[in-house]
């Protein structure tokens, strides 16, 4: 049988973006944006100076 284990945690609309096989999200209210591997969940890359981001918008190639 699939086990599923999740943290709790909650990720507010408009701050997760799904392309491709990565994900860019806040891991927390006021923390930085996230790059994820989409498959594994693991932190790529976490970006500077985005803390207290409230929105991210996708266009093209390029994260707003």
């Amino acid at each position: 049988s699939l086990k599923l284990h999740f943290q709790t945690q909650t990720i507010t609309a408009g701050r997760l973006i799904a392309t491709g096989d990565r994900v860019y999200a806040t891991l927390g209210n006021y923390a930085a944006l996230s790059e994820l591997d989409a498959a594994t969940g693991e932190v790529i890359r976490t970006f500077t100076d985005t803390e207290d981001t409230s929105e991210i918008v996708l266009s093209g190639d390029t994260l707003f």
